[in-house]
């Protein structure tokens, strides 16, 4: 997305410019990988811990 939005130049920042708004989604979605990745993390080693049990 960044790529594309640099070769469309200062309009693609533009918010009538649909590639702006693709541009925010991909940088906002940076915020909550983090945190999907501590979830799947507990539910690997959950799921690994019942599985070590007897």
């Amino acid at each position: 997305m960044q790529q594309a939005v640099a070769l469309t130049g200062n309009p693609g920042l533009s918010r009538r410019h649909p590639l702006e708004r693709y541009l925010r989604d991909v940088l906002s979605s940076r915020v909550h990988l983090a945190a999907e990745e501590a979830v799947l993390e507990a539910v690997g080693r959950a799921a690994l811990d019942r599985g070590a049990r007897p």
